[in-house]
């Protein structure tokens, strides 16, 4: 499986969201 640039981004994003979910 190749990690392309755009995979990791989403990755990202989604992992921003998710803080933003717990965040109080």
């Amino acid at each position: 499986m190749v990690h392309c640039p755009a995979f990791i981004v989403l990755f990202l994003s989604q992992a921003e969201a998710a803080v933003d979910v717990m965040s109080p």
